[in-house]
């Protein structure tokens, strides 16, 4: 016994048949997907925008001491904010320019950055500007890099105008001087000396240091990437409903394996074609059993195959054993015909050493 390959057309009507039901689960899982990407970023906006002044989240000089004492890393964005409202009064800053023998731009920025603020540097700032660095200096330090105008932008924030002045002072100085081993042989052109940070200060975007930001473009992508991802998968799980729907209904669907002996043909006809039907049982003439669980079609049948060879039933067990059987038409209807009726058929099948040809209406 073998099974009934299933065919494209098979699975192109099992798709167009459940494509409501794909759409479906498609479109609610969208629907979710979107949502608590919406939800997300919601939330995210609420967090960043959330008012540090307010009576509810109003913190004491203590709680910012605690802190600036922890790498901006390790803080929340809410609590970033805090900090950052709390140093960036009267802040300085500085460009440079800086190019390599070859004239060519200096852009690493992160190595830059980590000289700026390495332990040696930090004590020779202290010692000159008898300052203490008791907490992390990432918090007053900041760096810019400007990938269109290649100018590194030096920030100083420690809440207070004029140690904000001094260490910008030190800082230029070092930079400016090649203090830095990183910068040795390295030229540095001065684009702003130490200037204090206003609200009409031009290039802002170069200013903003850590702090963290709501951009609308960003919020839009998240959404569209949520948005799209869970089409797909919408898709995926409402063609696995759709298999399992079919797996588990009691009913001979598209994708249903038809066991199949040597003796056994397969044959599809539309629904609709009545009269391909009636020809293909009453050609050529034999004695046939025609057999089918569904009682509105065995009543049609009944009606336009009035013939002496021809035998319509519900079973192939209702056949009388006295009656010559020369071949078997099994007939099933997509969705209706029932998969344990047609099994047992087949097995009943079996003792017959005739031809048996399954039709399948759909």
């Amino acid at each position: 016994m073998m099974e009934r390959e299933i065919s494209q057309k098979d699975i192109k009507l099992f798709f167009f048949e459940n494509l409501k039901l794909i759409i479906s689960i498609a479109v609610i899982f969208t629907l979710i997907g979107i949502g608590l990407a919406s939800y997300v970023q919601v939330n995210r906006y609420i967090s960043l925008n959330e008012s540090v002044t307010s009576s509810d989240n109003r913190v004491s000089e203590e709680n910012i001491q605690v802190l600036l004492g922890e790498a901006p890393e390790e803080l929340s964005n809410q609590e970033l904010q805090m900090v950052d409202d709390y140093l960036n009064e009267d802040s300085y800053y500085f460009r440079v320019f800086i190019e390599h023998p070859d004239y060519t731009s200096f852009g690493r920025t992160g190595l830059l950055y980590e000289a700026a603020i390495n332990e040696n540097t930090i004590k020779q700032v202290e010692e000159e500007l008898d300052i203490n660095f008791q907490y992390n200096p990432e918090h007053f330090i900041h760096l810019n890099y400007n990938s269109n105008t290649f100018l590194h932008t030096f920030i100083f924030k420690t809440g207070n105008r004029e140690n904000s002045y001094n260490l910008a002072q030190k800082y230029f100085s070092i930079i400016t001087n090649g203090e830095l081993e990183i910068l040795e042989d390295r030229y540095v052109y001065i684009f702003n000396e130490p200037t204090l940070i206003t609200e009409n200060t031009t290039d802002n975007e170069d200013l903003i240091g850590n702090q963290p930001e709501f951009n609308k473009i960003d919020v839009a992508k998240s959404v569209a990437v949520a948005g799209i991802a869970s089409i797909l998968i919408g898709f995926l799980l409402g063609f696995i409903t759709a298999l399992l729907k079919e797996k588990f209904n009691n009913t001979i669907g598209h994708l249903f394996n038809y066991p199949l002996s040597y003796n056994h043909s397969f044959i599809e006809i539309e629904t609709k074609n009545k009269e391909g039907l009636y020809q293909l049982i009453t050609s050529p003439t034999s004695n046939k059993l025609v057999v089918s669980d569904q009682n509105d079609l065995i009543e049609r049948l009944s009606r336009h195959l009035k013939k002496d060879f021809i035998n319509i039933e519900n079973s192939i067990l209702d056949v009388d054993y006295q009656v010559t059987i020369e071949e078997i038409y099994l007939i099933v209807l997509t969705n209706q015909t029932s998969k344990k009726w047609f099994v047992e058929q087949i097995n009943y099948s079996n003792n017959y050493e005739i031809p048996i040809k399954t039709i399948k209406l759909y």
